[in-house]
């Protein structure tokens, strides 16, 4: 039987690295950017470059609003590498070719 979580939003951050995937860290804040942090992944998290990785996080469901944000140690961005966000099934934020 699976596993059911009540009253919370299942949130899965998907991240296809790039060479330097130590590089790579993202927050999920409540709200707005920099409100309170519901999630995150630090720098040197993901050791695998140019593989696809999957975070899943459960949030509140009583949250209705989130703003995620990925960053670039070095900054010159994830190249050849994509991501996106799906909560609860949907996807909200697709980057199938990185553009930062």
């Amino acid at each position: 039987m699976p596993l059911m979580v009540v009253g919370q939003k299942e949130v899965i951050i998907h991240v296809n690295t790039d060479s330097y995937p130590g590089e790579t860290k993202w927050t999920l804040y409540k709200d707005v950017y920099l409100g309170d942090t519901l999630a995150y992944v630090p720098y040197g998290h993901y050791t695998q470059s140019n593989t696809m990785h999957s975070d899943t996080v459960y949030i509140p469901d009583s949250v209705t609003n989130i703003s995620w944000v990925i960053f670039d140690q070095y900054g010159d961005g994830i190249t050849n590498g994509s991501y996106y966000v799906s909560i609860c099934g949907d996807t909200i934020v697709n980057y199938p070719v990185s553009t930062f």
